[in-house]
C-alpha cells in the first residue's frame, strides 16, 4: 500500500496540467501515487495525462464520461491505494511538505490540514496573493473541536477539500463521498462529514497548497444562479452541520452553538448572491420559502441574528421587500468590485 494517493480530476486543463505534477513530485512525498481522473476533456488533456503517465511510474490514469468534479474525485477515492488521499484541483499545485506535516502522518491521525495561499490574476497576470492559515498547530478531537471550530471554518481550513490529508479508511468505513447534488459548497459538506467520523485530527500552520483565482470572474455567482431549489440544496449543507453536531455531542463535547452560528452565516450569505440575479417577482419567492426553512429558523432561534447587515437584511426578508433586497445586493456587487479593481491598481503602481 502507498502512504498517499493524490487526486487530480482533469477536464480541460492542459494548460496547467504539467506544472501541477511537477509540485506533486517535488513536494517531498516518497511513497505515492498520483491519481489522474480524466472526466471526459476535450482540449487533449485526456492525452497529456497517458503522455506523463508514460514517463512517471507513480502516475495512474482512469479515462471516464463527463459527470462533474465531485463524480471524480469520488472516482479517485475507489480507485485509490494509499493509506492517505489528498485532493488536487488540476490548475493548482503544490508547495513542498515540511516535516511537521508529514510527522503528523506517522501519528496515524485520521485528517492532517494545512493553510492555503491564493493567487489572483487578472487576464493570466499575476496581482495579488492571500494567506489563510492558523496560527499554531492544533492536535484536536471531536470533544474540543467546537473550541476552534469557527478559527477553522473562517481561516478556510475547513471550506476545500484540497488542503489535507484523509485516512482513506475513514472514507471507506464510513462510506463518505461528495455529494453530486451540490454544485457550491460540496468541500465543506465533505469535509464535515469527514469530520464526524474522525477520532481525531491535526491542524498545522504551514501553507501547502496554491489555489489560483481568476480575478476577473467570479464562479460563485454563477454556479449559485443556476440553482432552482436554492433552499433545498443549502438544506443538504445544513444536514453536515447536524451531523457533526451529534457526533460532537456523542464524543462528550459541549457549546456547539458556534456551529449553528456559522450554518446561519451561510444562509445569509447564499440567499445574498442568488438576489444578485434574481428578478424582482422571484425574490418574493425566495423571501418566503428562507423566512420557513426549518434549519435556518433553528440557527436564528439557538445563536441569533448578527447586528449590520444581516439583521437589515433578515426584516426585509420577513417583510418581502424585494426592491430593498435588490438594490442592496446590487450595491454591494458594485461596492465589492470597486475594491478589487483598486487593490489591483494599487499593486500594479507600487510594483
Amino acid at each position: 500500500m502507498k502512504k498517499i494517493s493524490f487526486i487530480i480530476p482533469i477536464y480541460n486543463c492542459k494548460e496547467f496540467l504539467t506544472d501541477c505534477i511537477m509540485s506533486l513530485r517535488a513536494a517531498k512525498v516518497q511513497d505515492c501515487e498520483i491519481l489522474l481522473i480524466d472526466d471526459g476533456s476535450t482540449d487533449g488533456s485526456g492525452a497529456l495525462c497517458d503522455e506523463l503517465a508514460e514517463t512517471y511510474p507513480e502516475i495512474r490514469v482512469i479515462h471516464q464520461e463527463n459527470r462533474g468534479v465531485s463524480a471524480a474525485r469520488n472516482r479517485g477515492i475507489c480507485e485509490a491505494r494509499g493509506e492517505y488521499v489528498l485532493f488536487v484541483d488540476s490548475d493548482d499545485a503544490l508547495f513542498p511538505f515540511s516535516t511537521q506535516v508529514l510527522d503528523c502522518l506517522t501519528t496515524g491521525t485520521d485528517m492532517v490540514m494545512f493553510g492555503m495561499e491564493f493567487r489572483y490574476y487578472h487576464k493570466s497576470q499575476y496581482v495579488r496573493k492571500e494567506t489563510m492559515t492558523v496560527d499554531e498547530m492544533i492536535r484536536g478531537t471531536l470533544q474540543n473541536l467546537p473550541g476552534c471550530f469557527e478559527k477553522l471554518f473562517y481561516r478556510n481550513y475547513l471550506s476545500s477539500a484540497c488542503n489535507k490529508f484523509i485516512k482513506r479508511s475513514v472514507l471507506m468505513d464510513h462510506n463518505l463521498r461528495f455529494d453530486l447534488r451540490l454544485p457550491n459548497y460540496e468541500d465543506l459538506t465533505f469535509t464535515l462529514l469527514v469530520l464526524s467520523k474522525c477520532n481525531t485530527f491535526s491542524t498545522v500552520p504551514d501553507v501547502n497548497y496554491l489555489y489560483r483565482v481568476d480575478y476577473d470572474y467570479d464562479r460563485t455567482v454563477d454556479r449559485i444562479a443556476k440553482i432552482v431549489n436554492l433552499l433545498g440544496n443549502t438544506d443538504i449543507i445544513a444536514e453536515s452541520f447536524v451531523q457533526l453536531e451529534q457526533a460532537i455531542y456523542t464524543a462528550g463535547g459541549e457549546n456547539t452553538d458556534v456551529l449553528m452560528a456559522c450554518l446561519r452565516n451561510i444562509y445569509f450569505e447564499l440567499f445574498s448572491v442568488k438576489m444578485k440575479t434574481a428578478s424582482l417577482g422571484r425574490i418574493k419567492r425566495y423571501c418566503r420559502d428562507f423566512i420557513n426553512d426549518r434549519y435556518l429558523n433553528a440557527c436564528v432561534e439557538r445563536v441569533g441574528i448578527d447586528l449590520g447587515n444581516q439583521e437589515r437584511m433578515y426584516h426585509w426578508i420577513r417583510q418581502e421587500k424585494a426592491l430593498s433586497i435588490w438594490l442592496w445586493t446590487q450595491y454591494l456587487t458594485l461596492r465589492h468590485f470597486a475594491a478589487r479593481n483598486v487593490k489591483r491598481i494599487l499593486k500594479w503602481r507600487l510594483s
